[in-house]
């Protein structure tokens, strides 16, 4: 049974703990460690499939070494699925099942490391199964690029989801879903020219099928609302807002947590068109509904002390800012553990409070260990890690440690650099962390013909044409 569920994975993905699972079904002992002294029948099992040679274990193996992942040869495959008979094609519809099972489990399960080894098997599973037709290969896409959209994979996210968007056809219920995934996709790598028509779309299709007061057209005015809001039609932005609030609020209640954070996605245009007295009203309305709902401790509760506290700085009130800082940042480490990326951010939001108070030592630390909290959630190449990067450098500048500062500098312009090689779309922040990087270099003593002949060497390494000229050279800063 095990030989016949490895047969129908793709030839050089197996995950081996997904074949004891499914075999452990019908045979439960092989899902139970054996007693210290006592065999253990799936470790038999194990060394027996990988003693005959029908399974080859590959580099993928678990914090103790012991293979994670392995191949099985493409001839004894075929030989299997002949062989098998009506085995193979019982076991079929339960393997299938397991395999959405991890996908869904994948979509919010990624942030944890030990699940990540998953995600290479998933996405040869999704492309398995879009070579086979139907609808389970799109499903599968979808669900795998997302992960793989938050970790930085962009172009195996886009590979994925219009894979999946063209193999679906419109009448499809989950059509909708698939256009706005792949608009999303298109706002990450900057492409937000393209992204726009298909959330219009999205509206369309909501509207006709569900008419103009459901929550799944509330939803997609957001989504619209949101990137008008990045391409500076605020106007706009602030129409579609609102007719979300007002949809969410008539279907559900006003105390809703959905009409919490369409509140919030208001608020944040409103700070953004310098109506901060309208903002903060409904911020704190969206607070008050979270903790109602939610209880005083819950991470919704940190994301809206977040948003106020942000507001309160940027009005200059310092002092009430701080505590609701260090409280978010105090509720999501005890809902996440320390290392989660929502308290990077919580670490980055108070770093910034203590900057603009001009307490660097204590700033330091708290930018150091959100940065290294993003490099060990996303990897060192994501340009959320960029960010980061230029927050520290930021300080190392304003302590006057330049030379600390430029390595740091230098690599937040590679990241941002290696995301426009990758997605063939320059990266939103490139040409700022580009000045940046200029600054920096003249504050140390560079000429204008030596900053140039290094950004012709990033150029060069990276396959990628920048703007010619000198730049204008501004120091790293918060943000």
């Amino acid at each position: 049974m095990a030989l016949a569920f490895a047969a129908l994975l793709p030839a050089d993905h197996v995950p081996l703990p997904w074949l004891r699972a499914l075999v452990a079904q019908p045979f439960p002992d092989l899902g139970r460690d054996a007693a210290p002294g006592y065999p253990d029948p799936w470790q038999a099992l194990l060394r027996r499939l990988l003693g005959l040679r029908l399974l080859q274990p590959t580099g993928v193996r678990d914090a103790q070494g012991a293979p994670l992942v392995a191949r099985i040869h493409r001839l004894v495959q075929e030989v299997v699925r002949l062989e098998g008979g009506e085995l193979v094609t019982d076991l079929e519809p339960p393997l299938l099942a397991y395999i959405k099972e991890r996908a869904k489990f994948l979509w919010d399960g990624w942030v944890q490391h030990e699940h990540r080894w998953e995600l290479a098997p998933l996405t040869a599973c999704a492309d398995h199964w879009l070579e086979r037709g139907g609808d389970d290969g799109p499903w599968l896409a979808a669900r795998v690029a997302h992960p793989l959209l938050d970790l930085g994979n962009f172009a195996a996210a886009e590979r994925l989801k219009y894979r999946a968007l063209e193999q679906i056809c419109p009448e499809n219920p989950n059509y909708v879903e698939f256009l706005n995934n792949t608009a999303v996709l298109l706002q990450h790598t900057n492409r937000l020219a393209e992204a726009e028509p298909l959330l219009r779309q999205v509206v369309t299709i909501w509207e006709n099928a569900l008419g103009c007061s459901h929550p799944n057209v509330a939803s997609a005015f957001n989504n619209l609302a949101a990137l008008l809001k990045e391409t500076n039609r605020l106007t706009e932005a602030d129409e579609l807002f609102r007719r979300a609030l007002a949809i969410d609020e008539a279907w559900h209640s006003p105390n809703h947590p959905q009409v919490a954070t369409d509140l919030n996605n208001l608020a944040v245009l409103l700070q953004d068109s310098n109506r901060l007295a309208e903002a903060e009203l409904l911020i704190r309305r969206a607070l008050a509904i979270d903790e109602a709902w939610h209880g005083p401790n819950h991470p919704n509760v940190a994301t809206a002390l977040n948003n106020l506290a942000e507001l309160l700085r940027t009005t200059n009130r310092l002092a009430e800012a701080e505590p609701l800082y260090r409280r978010a940042l105090a509720i999501d480490e005890a809902s996440y553990g320390p290392i989660h990326r929502d308290v990077a951010r919580d670490l980055g939001n108070l770093a910034l409070l203590l900057w603009a108070t001009n307490r660097l030592a204590e700033a330091e630390p708290l930018y150091r260990r959100a940065l290294a909290i993003d490099e060990a959630s996303y990897g060192p190449d994501h340009p959320d890690v960029a960010i980061r990067l230029n927050n520290l450098a930021g300080l190392m500048y304003a302590t006057k440690r330049l030379a600390e500062a430029e390595p740091l500098c230098l690599r937040m312009v590679e990241i941002f650099l290696e995301f426009t090689r990758a997605t063939r779309h320059e990266h939103p922040h490139l040409r700022a962390s580009i000045n940046h990087y200029a600054g920096l270099l003249a504050a140390m003593g560079w000429s204008q013909v030596e900053i140039k002949a290094r950004r012709e060497e990033m150029e060069r390494k990276f396959g990628v044409s920048l703007v010619r000229g000198a730049y204008s050279g501004q120091e790293p800063r918060p943000g």
